[in-house]
């Protein structure tokens, strides 16, 4: 999502840029057993969030075809939800 982020003319913070150097693995278990914690307000917004699941991503990959920026494992991944016929 970097390079999309960067075509829009976004300017990455500090956070950003490190979230992508963290391997997935740990970031995962970071997310998991700190941010969403169970009973952590982040996980009680994502809990009660009315909107539909994937939604960003579906923006990210739009976005991402109209300026020819390939993002195969995203788009890959995204094939096969219900927001697939959108893109």
């Amino acid at each position: 999502m970097i390079p999309v982020l960067k075509a829009r003319g976004a300017k990455l913070d500090a956070i950003s840029l490190l979230l992508t150097k963290i391997p997935p693995r740990l970031l995962g278990t970071l997310f998991n057993k700190v941010i969403f914690a169970k009973g952590s307000l982040p996980r009680l917004f994502v809990e009660y969030n009315n909107s539909k699941a994937g939604f960003a991503v579906l923006e990210v990959v739009k976005e991402a075809k109209k300026v020819s920026i390939p993002l195969p494992r995203l788009t890959m991944a995204f094939e096969n939800t219900e927001y697939a016929k959108e893109i």
